[in-house]
């Protein structure tokens, strides 16, 4: 049989926590002619489809499962991955395949990717983080109600997951809104996409993006308008707390934020 064109081309994965802007580059990748996308997956059953016999197994019967089962359960993931590659490489397009790392390293408190390291065991895999300023983070989790804690439980997760990435490029979603043309060609490139399928003005893009509306997420972005938006409200503890944290410090100077609550997100 010949090989299908492109079957042995990397799946390209997208990395970032919650309510840091990664639905909204997630989009952007989407409208590129040579993308097929899938959102938020991850490998964990219990993220599966309400209807998806593997999840509700994992949600019912979790303890039933032993380490064969959970093994025999990841090569059927893998097994389905591989038919979206093959479907993707039919179609000259790359499978693009978008995390969902909250689980890792916000639930779980894990160290790794689940997906980046499982979908290597089988195909070659190139990553991309992408990050948000760690105080809009917290700010967004706690406002949207997934975190009703102290900063320190987001920064320390997002320190975690920047050291599992660490060996990978990053992008900041405070580059994309602030020149998204620009920003999705360089982010394609990073995929191993063609930028010359990206829409070539803003307005186009966001006219595109719009027509994607079928994709999971989006917890704090209702518009389809690629803006940058002011900063919440940060409590007087939340900005003590960050001039308490070393953690925090350490993660704007690894990203090159401004670790003022005040100051603009980007450092000068």
């Amino acid at each position: 049989m010949k090989p299908e064109p492109h079957a042995e081309a990397p799946v390209a994965t997208l990395h970032h926590l919650a309510n840091s802007g990664g639905t909204l580059l997630t989009r952007a990748v989407a409208v590129l002619a040579d993308a097929l996308v899938l959102s938020e997956v991850h490998p964990d059953r219990e993220l599966a489809w309400l209807y998806h016999p593997f999840r509700q197994m994992a949600v019912g019967y979790g303890a039933l499962l032993d380490d064969t089962d959970r093994a025999a359960l990841d090569r059927h993931f893998l097994d389905e991955m591989g038919v979206c590659r093959c479907v993707a490489a039919r179609h000259g397009r790359r499978l693009v395949v978008r995390d969902h790392a909250q689980t890792d390293f916000f639930t779980h408190g894990r160290r790794a990717s689940r997906l980046r390291g499982l979908l290597a065991e089988r195909f070659p895999v190139v990553p991309v983080a992408t990050v948000r300023h760690p105080l809009d983070v917290y700010l967004a989790m706690r406002d949207n109600g997934l975190h009703d804690g102290a900063p320190d439980a987001v920064f320390d997760a997002l320190a975690a997951f920047l050291d599992a990435f660490a060996d990978c490029p990053v992008m900041r979603y405070e580059s994309f809104v602030d020149d998204p043309v620009a920003a999705l060609a360089h982010l394609a490139g990073l995929l191993g996409l063609d930028p010359a399928g990206a829409p070539p003005d803003r307005a186009a893009l966001e006219a595109a993006m719009a027509r994607v509306d079928w994709m999971t997420g989006a917890g704090g972005r209702r518009s389809a308008t690629v803006a940058g938006r002011p900063r919440r409200e940060v409590a007087r503890f939340e900005v003590l707390a960050c001039a308490k944290s070393p953690v925090y410090a350490d993660l704007c100077a690894r990203l090159g934020y401004a670790p003022d609550p005040a100051a603009s997100p980007l450092a000068q």
